[in-house]
């Protein structure tokens, strides 16, 4: 006799009937009205269109994982023939079988022309066909692990009646849960094909041909027909349905099969929210709800009784301001203007490469909370890449925070329809101004909207990361710490260009060239740029940080009053930890390490050979410290063995290069000659720009850089020279207090503590070491490199290390000469004098000092870190300058 399972329910304890069918009944796989072969209408669909629909690769390690765990069941929101047919192509480009069960779908037409027949055959000539529930169907499935499809809601049109579906298939998959020993996975799966934000006010078109996010086969056919190419699949967390029944012990099917519709729901919001995004509201909804915030009017009212001014004369203030400030985002104009751009970027870029991994990741915090993306700023194309980067790869486009400089016509106009909200750069001072900005901000992470933001403020002209400036930051914490948002994901990132588009720009203003105030004639002079390649570019992200969690980590009781603002001290310290997390992100390039080598060298030219062999050397250093490499320096070490192989999907985290080779001698020298064929390409490049010169003698050449053209090389050299700040330090500290055999460890400490302070402003330091920390663990990693001997805590020399210690020291040279050239300006300055005339005044006793043999770096002759040499002083009380930094 047959034992049947039994379960316990809230009534009792009864028995469950088996399946009428045998568990191998032949026949049964016939009675399925699903596609088991791909037919010709199938195949061409595939050829056509599902072939572009992007998929994540982790949508495929999400179902691998599943399947590892339990049998896979695959839940969609709403029923629809096209989504069936997409997910038959996705398992058969993946080597899956297909879908045996999905409720509510015929697919006679789909299935090959011999099955076909034979379905007319049967129906007119065979057998009665034998009854079978849609519960059996299932069963038969997941006990033999083939793919089952279920849609909880028909679409709901003016023209197709529909709505929900009770949950009697989902009981079914409870109820054979408790029968079978396998794990029934849940999978809630999300096809977008029109990835858009849902609009503030619905239209009769949506009536009519139902809800964007549940559409009618009209408006599903026509959004396939023009967004295959941005659709999008992808998967939510999946729901193991033994634990969920384990856990819900004395519940019915039913109450088990709600409770599991509930959080398929939840998955689908979830995941559909970071696909896309909150509703959007045009400016002039966001400008009147922000004006008729009481919050807001007392706000202003704060502001009237600090100013002595008049409230209403400051409310119509404050609604000039917002007005001029608003973004107005369409995405109408948003998909044009990527169409634009992408023609744009095929014409200038030799390749775009946009983080695989860091997608994920975005995709998964963008689930719980709005995403601020921290981009490093090298060119104007750095927030116009990543715009219409994330438009294409189904991520939220964000607002961004732009300079009011732009909001020029028709550039203005264009930018903020496009997302752009335009802020002034300073605005200290103004408080009206201040409490409008951060009130639009906190009214865009209310909404859910995601921020565009550069950490640095502005352009870097230099090719480092630049102290970062806190006012946004500040505004997102003090947003989250009010309650207006429960958390902000801070994501770094990075763009990084081959070559920079503005570089002849950026090195004219740094041999004090005056910035001109960008307008309409300066796009037009873009148009140049067109006849230009500028290499390949890599946008790429770290691990989002969440404010809430770090603001808490610091200390911070939460929640805030709106009268309270974050810890300023907390603020900064949040804003070097994300420049340095960002400043991680950058690609190391060919460029990068040829520039670095020939302004490191402390000669006129180097040899070809030298060249070859310091290339090695850096490279093997910045590997040392987890920096992520371009593609055409990997690609020749992965084929050596000496780092992962490239397969065209950029992973920072995991194509880093790894240095094997036990003789760090040969690993270098390997390294320099397997990046030859690289190093020449740069070389052809700097050649082209008339920044270095190339002599051939003999077999041998020497490389020159040309000296008006050295600016533009320390741009590159920049993108990498944080790497090497430890030693530099340690050895330019060194050579100083060098008169003796010996020197003492303390001694040395006091020399790399004043040069830390002395750059303070020029680098960005490890966040999470202290000064002495940092200090010990550079001493010990020279030790054991044999750079310094270390014996009662005297440092010495070994016989090899003079020429290391020279070639390091020599990295910082230029910023101490630029240092040294403007306090002797200052000195003999005779009385105060315009900023504007005291760069001037430097500029020309720079190049007197170097042409005399003081200084012997030309890059140090910059207004740039003459500027940044001044803030320092300022800041240390070495001088003093004006409330406007007009005069010192």
């Amino acid at each position: 006799m047959e034992v049947q399972p039994q379960r316990k329910t809230p009534s009792g304890t009864h028995e469950i009937p088996q399946s009428p069918l045998p568990p191998e009944d032949p026949t049964l796989i016939n009675l399925s009205e699903m596609v088991q072969r791909p037919g010709p209408l199938l195949k061409w669909l595939g050829k056509m269109f599902f072939g572009k629909v992007q998929v994540p690769r982790d949508v495929q390690d999400t179902i691998e994982a599943a399947g590892a765990r339990g049998v896979p069941v695959f839940v969609m929101n709403s029923r629809s023939l096209l989504d069936y047919l997409f997910l038959n192509y996705f398992f058969l480009s993946v080597a899956l079988p297909l879908v045996f069960f999905a409720n509510g779908i015929n697919t006679l037409l789909f299935r090959p022309v011999g099955d076909i027949l034979k379905w007319l055959w049967h129906r007119v000539f065979g057998p009665l066909k034998k009854r079978v529930t849609d519960e059996d169907l299932i069963r038969y499935a997941v006990i033999r692990e083939k793919p089952v499809l279920i849609f909880l809601k028909r679409p709901k049109t003016l023209l197709q009646w529909g709505g929900e579906y009770d949950i009697e298939h989902l009981t079914y998959l409870v109820r054979i849960q408790r029968q079978i020993t396998q794990r029934l996975m849940v999978l809630p799966t999300v096809l977008v094909w029109h990835p858009t934000p849902g609009q503030y006010k619905k239209g009769a078109l949506d009536f009519i041909l139902g809800d964007p996010e549940a559409p009618g086969s009209i408006r599903k056919f026509f959004s396939f027909v023009r967004n295959f190419s941005r659709a999008f699949l992808n998967i939510g967390h999946a729901v193991d349905l033994k634990a969920l029944i384990a856990g819900m012990e004395d519940a019915s099917d039913e109450e088990v099969a709600s409770k599991l519709k509930f959080l398929m729901h939840q998955e689908f919001r979830l995941t559909s929210k970071a696909i896309r995004g909150p509703l959007l509201k045009r400016r002039s909804v966001i400008v009147n709800e922000i004006m008729r915030n009481p919050d807001f009017v007392k706000g202003v009212n704060r502001v009237a009784q600090e100013t002595k001014d008049p409230p209403d004369a400051l409310l119509k203030r404050a609604r000039k301001l917002l007005w001029r400030m608003a973004a107005d985002f369409s995405i109408n104009y948003i998909e044009g203007f990527a169409l634009f751009l992408a023609v744009i970027w095929n014409r200038l870029f030799a390749g775009i490469r946009l983080d695989e991994e860091g997608q994920r990741l975005i995709r998964e915090a963008a689930r719980t909370a709005p995403v601020a993306v921290m981009p490093t700023h090298r060119s104007h194309a750095d927030y116009l890449l990543i715009s219409s980067l994330f438009y294409f790869k189904g991520l939220i486009a964000p607002h961004i925070a732009s300079g009011d400089n732009l909001n020029f016509w028709p550039v203005g106009h264009l930018f903020r329809r496009c997302g752009a909200f335009f802020i002034r750069r300073r605005f200290k001072g103004d408080s009206l101004y201040t409490y409008v900005a951060y009130s639009y901000m906190r009214k865009l992470l209310k909404e859910g909207y995601w921020i565009e933001f550069f950490l640095e403020g502005t352009r870097s002209r230099t090719g480092k990361m630049m102290a970062p400036r806190t006012g946004m930051l500040g505004m997102i914490c003090k947003a989250v710490a009010t309650g207006a948002t429960p958390d902000v994901w801070l994501l770094p990132s990075s763009v990084t260009y081959e070559r920079v588009m503005e570089g002849k720009a950026y090195t004219k203003e740094a041999m004090g060239g005056e910035k001109k105030r960008e307008g309409f004639t300066d796009v037009v002079k873009t148009a140049k740029v067109l006849k230009t390649r500028y290499g390949r570019v890599y946008i790429q992200f770290d691990p989002p940080v969440s404010c809430r969690k770090y603001m808490e980590s610091a200390g911070v009781k939460l929640p805030m009053t709106e009268d309270d603002d974050p810890d300023p001290k907390m603020v900064k310290r949040l804003a070097y930890f994300m420049t340095y997390r960002i400043m991680k992100t950058i690609v190391v390039t060919p460029q990068n390490l040829v520039a670095f080598v020939l302004l490191t060298h402390n000669q006129h030219g180097i040899t070809g050979e030298l060249l070859q062999r310091r290339i090695g050397f850096v490279t093997e250093m910045l590997a040392r410290h987890e920096r992520r490499f371009s593609d055409l320096i990997l690609k020749p070490l992965a084929e050596y063995g000496l780092a992962p192989s490239p397969d065209g999907n950029w992973n920072g985290n995991q194509r880093r290069l790894m240095v094997t080779s036990e003789d760090e001698g040969d690993t270098i020298e390997t390294i320099g000659v397997l990046l030859h064929d690289v190093v020449e390409e740069a070389l052809r490049t700097f050649k082209a720009e008339e920044a270095i010169e190339i002599k051939e003698f003999g077999d041998d050449q020497v490389i020159s850089p040309v000296v008006e053209k050295r600016l533009l090389l320390d741009m590159y050299k920049n993108g990498i020279v944080n790497e090497f700040l430890p030693e530099a330090i340690l050895s330019a500290g060194y050579l100083y207090l060098y008169q003796n055999a010996r020197i003492k460890k303390d001694d040395l400490r006091e020399e790399a503590r004043f040069l830390s302070r002395l750059f303070k402003l020029e680098f960005v330091y490890d966040p999470t070491m202290t000064f002495e920390d940092l200090f010990d663990q550079s001493i010990r990693e020279m030790v054991g490199e044999t750079i310094f001997t270390l014996s009662n805590d005297m440092l010495g020399l070994t016989d090899a290390s003079e020429d290391v210690l020279m070639y390091f020291g020599g990295i910082l040279g230029n910023f101490i000469e630029s240092y040294y050239v403007l306090i002797r300006t200052l000195l003999d300055a005779a009385e105060p004098m315009p900023s504007k005339d005291l760069m001037k005044r430097a500029m020309k006793q720079g190049w007197k000092m170097y042409a005399t043999g003081a200084i012997g770096f030309p890059e140090s002759v910059s207004m740039n870190y003459y500027k940044t040499a001044l803030l320092w002083l300022a800041d240390e009380g070495y001088c003093e300058r004006s409330a406007d930094r007009s005069r010192v």
